[in-house]
């Protein structure tokens, strides 16, 4: 593995640690509940070509963004903060954490000067190593690794994996009998969040043996978001390293965006990804999560296809993804007898879905009508009625779309960035 491809896994890794280490801190230094601490990825700031890597809201607090730069020159490292932050940028950022190597930087108070220029007056700007994020998965998770090695993060990840399984089920983490959790308590972790599996059980009386119960379940709201010209991008590539890293973003950004809104993920197909809303239980205001996520997913698909391209020679005419939403009954089913965890849906809901998506502009969301009538009247003034869509062996549509995605998704997350 070449030094680039290194960085880029090292990014992903860290993106993922962290989004996970900044829920728990502020679970534990604010008393806040998990699924209240809201973490987006790849949240557009505004303009061309410019991301945050992640946003994090406390509730109740200001949002502050967390930006992981591993494996890049100074010259990058600076050239990459400058074209999201500088001069230009639409926002005002009032607390950036910036996480790198700083031990590969021969000078590193001068780096650390000029990355401080490039931000308005008043923000305040907080340098952390490596070292420092380690520091911290000691003292809030008690997990003591030495480094971001890939036998060292083996480890972290299955003892994640074992204090997730604790906050799903309110079993003492110390008592869990094995190092490696068994086929149920993983396929639930990869399927859900551990606050949304603890909501089921707190609230709605759901324990882990219940949550994959096969049978029909009504008003499920199908999230289905693909990637533009990814035929014509992967043509266009001629390294496979820029292949897989871009697809591996994707993938591991937008699960994220589907567990973060209290989703179900379902799977991934190709260059698309399937989401579930109002199973096995409806939240409440579950479709307007899904109508989140739909808007979270459209600032990933714009920043993956935009850092494909930086990657290439060929322009291409296309990029971003197009998500269709549709609600309506959906079965599920195993796909081994009497298999408690392999498990598959159909649904003429994910069929609409899906012809929605192929329909809409890239960026753009469009919802069906059934899904539309169940949102809050503040999320329907976010839409326009859209043309009637004829889809083949689902009929016509009666449809709405997102006016204004960006806008969209700035109203309802109703965040100071």
């Amino acid at each position: 593995m070449n030094a680039d491809v290194d960085g880029r896994a090292s990014q992903l890794l860290l993106e993922e640690i962290c989004c996970d280490l900044f829920r728990q801190m502020h679970v534990i230094e604010d008393g806040a509940s998990a699924a209240d601490v809201r973490i987006d990825r790849e949240v557009d700031l505004g303009s061309d070509d410019r991301f945050a890597d992640i946003v994090v809201t406390p509730p109740g607090a200001t949002s502050y963004i967390v930006e992981i730069k591993i494996g890049h020159t100074a010259h990058d490292l600076v050239h990459q903060l400058k074209r999201k932050y500088g001069p230009v940028s639409e926002i005002q950022v009032q607390r950036v954490i910036v996480i790198t190597r700083q031990a590969m930087y021969p000078d590193w108070t001068g780096l650390k000067t000029n990355i401080e220029e490039i931000f308005s007056d008043g923000a305040t700007i907080e340098f952390w190593d490596e070292q420092d994020v380690l520091d911290r998965v000691k003292h809030y998770w008690n997990i003591d690794i030495g480094a971001f090695s890939i036998r060292e993060t083996t480890n972290l990840r299955r003892r994640l994996d074992e204090i997730n399984w604790s906050v799903a089920t309110g079993e003492p983490d110390s008592e869990l009998d094995s190092h490696v959790l068994g086929a149920l308590p993983s396929t639930l972790l990869w399927h859900l969040s551990p606050w949304t599996l603890q909501r089921l059980r707190n609230d709605y009386d759901v324990g882990p043996e219940e949550v994959l119960s096969y049978g029909r379940y009504q008003k499920v709201a199908v999230v289905m978001a693909d990637l533009c010209g990814f035929s014509s991008y992967v043509a266009a590539t001629r390294d496979e390293d820029v292949i897989s890293h871009c697809l591996t973003a994707f993938y591991s950004q937008s699960r994220h965006a589907i567990l973060s809104n209290n989703g179900f993920f379902y799977q991934f197909i190709g260059d698309a990804v399937l989401g579930l809303f109002g199973l096995p239980r409806r939240f409440p205001n579950y479709t307007g999560d899904a109508l989140q996520c739909a808007l979270a997913l459209t600032d990933i698909g714009k920043s993956v296809s935009q850092q494909w391209q930086r990657n290439i020679d060929r322009l291409q005419d296309t990029g971003g993804l197009r998500v269709g939403i549709a609600l309506g009954e959906i079965t599920m089913l195993p796909l081994r007898p009497y298999s408690a965890t392999h498990i598959g849906f159909i649904s003429d809901s994910i069929n609409m879905a899906a012809r929605l998506g192929s329909v809409i502009h890239p960026g753009g969301v469009l919802v069906s009508n059934s899904f539309y009538v169940n949102l809050t009247g503040q999320e329907q003034a976010l839409f326009d009625e859209h043309d009637t869509v004829q889809a083949k062996n689902v009929g016509n549509i009666r449809c709405w779309n997102v006016r204004d995605v960006a806008a969209g998704r700035r109203q309802l997350a109703s965040a100071d960035y």
